[in-house]
């Protein structure tokens, strides 16, 4: 049960569940391997905004910014999340609803202030 696929399916278990000490221990010894992991980077990226890793996004994040591609809108998410920019995170809602993944989109939305 070795490679990234399976690490996918237990770090979305985990933030489904809530359990971030989980999360944190997938993370640390767990990452993708690159761009075509996509469903990996897309973990991967919601593992940090759980664990409220900001240095690391922007670190890492932009690597994986292609416009247009899957990828996208958990890019600009997270970016948005890091920098606390609600302008990336409008258009990630936006991206995800284009592409028709709208429980991405409704899911993005805890990121904004309430109002």
């Amino acid at each position: 049960m070795e490679g990234y696929r399976f690490e996918v399916d237990r770090v979305e278990l985990a933030l489904a569940l809530g359990e971030l000490d989980r999360v944190k221990e997938i993370v640390a010894s767990w990452r993708p391997d690159g761009f075509l992991e996509f469903d990996g980077v897309a973990a991967w990226l919601n593992a940090l905004v759980a664990l409220g890793r900001r240095g690391e996004i922007e670190q890492e994040g932009p690597a994986f910014l292609k416009p247009g591609s899957y990828l996208e809108p958990f890019v600009l998410r997270a970016l948005g999340y890091a920098r606390r920019d609600e302008d990336l995170v409008q258009q990630a809602i936006g991206r995800f609803e284009e592409i028709g993944m709208s429980w991405h989109a409704e899911d993005t939305r805890r990121l904004l202030p309430s109002t």
